[in-house]
């Protein structure tokens, strides 16, 4: 493995990004990285990584609907209602 680009002394680099994600520290050619939580927060709602994943298959159903599907017709017209009211833009 080429390490390149990194420190070859066994100095501590600390990445400290904002809010509330922890530091990660690279060692030498060492990465040590937090869990990626699974989870998606904001307030008091929370969704899941198999959430996001059922709604990434919704939406391409939604997508290959006909467009004579009573489905992909409602899905139109509350797309051009949002447009209208200027939301979702």
């Amino acid at each position: 493995m080429s390490t390149s680009g990194f420190p070859q002394s066994t100095s501590t680099i600390t990445i400290t990004p904002s809010s509330s994600i922890t530091a990660n520290t690279i060692t030498g050619s060492t990465i040590k990285l937090d869990p990626i939580p699974s989870t998606i927060s904001l307030g008091n709602t929370r969704i899941t990584e198999e959430q996001i994943r059922d709604l990434l298959v919704l939406l391409e159903v939604v997508g290959r609907l006909d467009e004579s599907d009573p489905i992909q017709k409602q899905f139109m017209a509350v797309k051009c209602r949002n447009k209208l009211k200027g939301e979702n833009t």
